[in-house]
Formats: C-alpha cells, structure tokens, sequence
C-alpha cells in the first residue's frame, strides 16, 4: 500500500506503479492500493489504464477508522518518495506491523528502517529495484511476519516518555 498526498514531484508514485506493473505480470496475486489524493491522481490513473493494470485501486482520502481498516488489511507499505522529510506514514504502518519499503531520499529512513530487519530501502525512482524487492517480500510470507513484527517492536521506543532517554 501507499498512504499519501499524490503529488509526483515530491512523493514519486511513479517509481511504485512501474514496479507494480513488472512483478504483476509474473504474480497475478498482487494488489496496490493508492490511499491520498492530490493533483497527480488523475495522471496516475491514467498511467494504470494505459498500462493495463487491474489490481491497482485508488482508495482517495479516508478518514481515520477507513484508514486504519486499510493499515490493518495491507501486507507491505512503500514510500517511494523523491523528497520526504519524514514520513510519518512509517509510524502509523510499523503501529500495525507493517515491513516497510522506502526510497533513500525519506528522512525517516534511518531512524525506523533497519534494512533486512523491518523493510528495505531502496534508490529513488529504481523501479528494477523496488519491484525486486516486492516480489521478495510477497513470495516470503514468512519474512513478512519478522518483518512486521520487529517493525511493532522498532517503533515502541518512540514515544514521549522514551524520548529523553535518547538524549
């Protein structure tokens, strides 16, 4: 899944749609869901039909109970972005033990992304990459499991009260 404002130059939808349209033509069974709404959505549509890619839905904005239905329903969350100086989506995925697959350009990528622990981290706009990275991820359910697992327990430590123990 991804959750976000659908703007190209910042949050580069375009890197995970490319790489969803390589491996959904070697496994059928995957499904992206587009949860955000923005001046690119209609651009991105587009993309998807003149690709051909029936798995692909746009969800729009949700409110806070749709949203975590959808955290709660999904396997894996991208964050494909360009220029991310955070990304708080991350939080809320690892809050419902999420594996996460980022692009290098996120801020919170080396706070709450420990590469082959909780997710993967990927170069910006590497469709190759990300689609490879996918396939690994949706074929190993199990590495999912341990993924989201140490996501949930990644993000515990941040919180308020931990936070001047950091310090």
């Amino acid at each position: 899944m991804f959750v976000g404002r659908l703007v190209e130059s910042h949050k580069n939808v375009s890197t995970l749609i490319n790489a969803i349209g390589k491996f959904a033509r070697k496994n059928e069974s995957i499904s992206l869901v587009v949860v955000g709404n923005g001046p690119d959505k209609n651009g991105y549509e587009a993309m998807v039909a003149r690709s051909n890619m029936p798995r692909v839905i746009f969800l729009g904005e949700l409110n806070h109970d749709q949203l975590c239905e959808v955290y709660a329903a999904a396997d894996i969350l991208v964050l494909p972005s360009s220029s991310e100086a955070w990304g708080f989506v991350l939080n809320e995925g690892m809050e419902f033990g999420l594996p996460l697959v980022i692009s290098e350009a996120v801020g919170a990528g080396p706070d709450l992304v420990h590469p082959g622990e909780n997710g993967f981290v990927f170069p910006v706009g590497d469709s190759e990459k990300l689609a490879e990275i996918l396939q690994l991820l949706v074929k190993d359910e199990s590495l999912r499991t341990r993924m989201g697992q140490a996501s949930k327990r990644i993000i515990q430590d941040f919180t308020p009260e931990a936070w001047p123990k950091e310090w």
